[in-house]
């Protein structure tokens, strides 16, 4: 969607004993290159992040390629990329599993989210499908040991610890939303898939998402279908055995995951990630769960936990937590909502 905000993100691994951190990595300039001619600047936002100029257009076919230096004077370049234009999604629907999701006794509920699309004639479509789902909130805050306090002057809004004055530890309160609030979850599992097996007919019932019954209200689920180059599609598919499969016996040992960027001038530096362009198509599925209401199935919630409610005698409290729009909360009613 040329309309809408795209970055790069940038980060540096750093070792410490047996895990790695990454820090993001501000200051860089950061730059793609049209067809071995053409340049454009991203903007450097915030924590790594940077945003894609408006008259960058992303066409079909065309090679895009990204070279950044980093403050430092190191700089990077990518292979180039490029895309075919995805296929429309025909159909997308959900059903009702009442052994959807495993937990630690038994299972939990879930709605299935299926996709239908048509393959492009001619092998060498790569498919790549991911989720963003938003749900109803009604709780901003939540403090462990303590209570929620808002500064008069400021409105800035903390958690205050408060276990050592009462001597009590782990309790919980939680604060409901000043205003409407959206929950935003995300896919947590890479569904890529090419189409060697299914050139050019439909591809019937692809699982997308598998969704809890996290409360009866309805949600929104947008679901998105993109296309990828070959390349690209080989390295997430190494990045899903590597995640998402391994750990048995006779699994492969992992290969070094190295996408298609390098150090100009350091050739032996091992750099993560991939840079990729690639064609997509969004469509917005309303999930309105009055099956899972109708059956009387149980709901798990957003906490993990019941709601626990500040209980106080006092008028001023309890105060009310302000929605910070951000990755996973949001004030703003998306579009397709349905009250």
């Amino acid at each position: 969607n040329p309309n809408s905000p795209q970055t790069i993100s940038i980060r540096e691994s750093i070792p410490n004993g047996s895990r790695n951190f990454y820090l993001p990595t501000s200051g860089a300039t950061v730059e793609v290159i049209v067809d071995n001619s053409e340049r454009f600047r991203f903007k450097d936002i915030e924590k790594g992040n940077y945003l894609k100029p408006f008259d960058l257009i992303i066409e079909e076919k065309r090679q895009y390629r990204l070279e950044f230096k980093l403050a430092d004077g190191r700089s990077y370049v990518s292979e180039n990329e490029s895309f075919t234009a995805t296929s429309l999604i025909d159909r997308v629907y959900t059903q009702l599993e009442l052994e959807g999701i495993p937990k630690a006794s038994g299972y939990s509920p879930a709605h299935y989210v299926y996709l239908d699309t048509q393959d492009k004639p001619g092998k060498g479509n790569n498919y790549v499908w991911s989720w963003k789902l938003f749900e109803k909130q009604n709780i901003c805050q939540s403090c462990i040991n303590g209570r929620f306090f808002v500064d008069r002057r400021t409105g800035v809004g903390a958690c205050r610890d408060e276990s050592a004055a009462i001597q009590i530890n782990d309790f919980f309160y939680d604060y409901q939303c000043e205003g409407d609030c959206w929950q935003l979850f995300y896919n947590e599992r890479i569904n890529a898939m090419s189409d060697t097996y299914v050139d050019g007919n439909p591809i019937l019932g692809r699982l997308i998402a598998k969704i809890p019954v996290y409360q009866y209200n309805g949600a929104l689920l947008e679901v998105k279908q993109q296309s990828v180059s070959p390349s690209a599609f080989r390295y997430l598919k190494l990045l899903t055995e590597q995640s998402q499969n391994n750990g048995g016996l006779a699994d492969t040992p992992p290969a070094a995951l190295i996408g298609n960027v390098r150090d100009v001038n350091n050739p032996t530096e091992a750099v993560g990630g991939y840079f990729m362009v690639a064609s997509e198509r969004t469509t917005m599925l309303w999930i309105d769960r009055r099956d899972a209401v109708n059956q009387n199935l149980p709901t798990i919630g957003f906490l993990g936990r019941p709601i626990s409610l500040e209980v106080t005698n006092d008028p001023s409290r309890p105060p009310l937590a302000p929605c910070t729009d951000g990755r996973f909360r949001t004030p703003n009613k998306p579009n397709g909502w349905i009250n």
